[in-house]
């Protein structure tokens, strides 16, 4: 596991970051998913590794060893990004935004653009700013979304002191909320002990502080819109599994026809998390000039 580092941002709060792969490569900044924490990067630190990436991956506020940000908004990030790039000298780069980290992929790489090379978003979640049904989400995650939506400040409150201190001791119960209709390739990538076990750290660590960090960001995915995307000028590549039932498919095409001169790609017959384990190499390897 690669060491990890804390320091301290301009308000006072701590960041907590990891590296991974080839730490003389080319940088690219990855945006976890939802909820999960800095430990996801180290499921693809082979790939980053063979394909010279110098893979950089922070918690987000509240979320693993990262201060709670009160009242921060998606845009937030880009300020957060900004110290970390200065903290590591680093010029140019590129980022991933994997499901849930899409929104702040994009967000930050829209407000720094000059030192952006590429961004890279895979299975990407975008604004749940309108209401969803059980044909874009499973039961669970439709329910939660839209109670979210309509009723946030109640929802918020009952995430962070009954449901999301559940979800703390059972991160088992997150994992099946996710792949509750998971496709088969999907459901393979878990037959694999010792991938199944460090999903349920890396969760688990999304949990550390509690769930105030995670209420706060489902939150924010409910009631964030993107809305920039037609004035975005840098390059973008969009993965997405067509057999994803953790988050549909339409919300990449959604994004892709809003952004011009972007690439897309479509994988038949993968799924949420099949597409980053069987494809990685790849994906990372279009995050590096050429």
């Amino acid at each position: 596991m690669a060491n990890k580092y804390l320091f301290n941002l301009a308000d006072g709060r701590q960041m907590c970051f990891q590296e991974y792969g080839d730490l003389d490569g080319f940088p690219v900044i990855y945006c976890h998913g939802f909820p999960a924490s800095r430990l996801e990067a180290a499921l693809i630190a082979k790939s980053a590794q063979s394909q010279g990436i110098r893979l950089i991956a922070a918690d987000r506020p509240g979320m693993g060893l990262s201060s709670f940000c009160k009242n921060r908004i998606i845009p937030d990030w880009k300020k957060d990004l900004e110290q970390l790039i200065s903290h590591l000298k680093i010029k140019q780069f590129s980022i991933i935004g994997v499901s849930g980290g899409a929104p702040y992929a994009l967000s930050a790489a829209y407000q720094i653009q000059d030192c952006v090379y590429k961004v890279g978003i895979v299975c990407g979640l975008r604004d749940l700013h309108e209401s969803v049904s059980k044909k874009d989400f499973g039961f669970s995650e439709s329910l939660l979304i839209n109670l979210m939506y309509r009723f946030p400040i109640v929802t918020r409150q009952l995430y962070r002191f009954i449901i999301g201190p559940i979800l703390k001791r059972s991160p088992k119960t997150v994992l099946k909320i996710l792949t509750g209709s998971a496709a088969q390739s999907d459901m393979k990538i878990f037959d694999d002990q010792s991938v199944l076990n460090h999903y349920l750290k890396l969760i688990r660590e999304a949990f550390r502080q509690g769930a105030r960090g995670v209420a706060w960001e489902l939150y924010l995915y409910t009631h964030y819109k993107v809305d920039f995307l037609q004035d975005y000028k840098g390059r973008v590549s969009f993965w997405h599994g067509r057999q994803d039932k953790t988050v549909p498919v339409t919300m990449t095409e959604k994004s892709v026809s809003e952004i011009k001169n972007c690439q897309s790609y479509y994988f038949e017959n993968e799924g949420h998390f099949s597409l980053g384990f069987h494809y990685m190499d790849r994906i990372l390897a279009d995050l590096k000039p050429k």
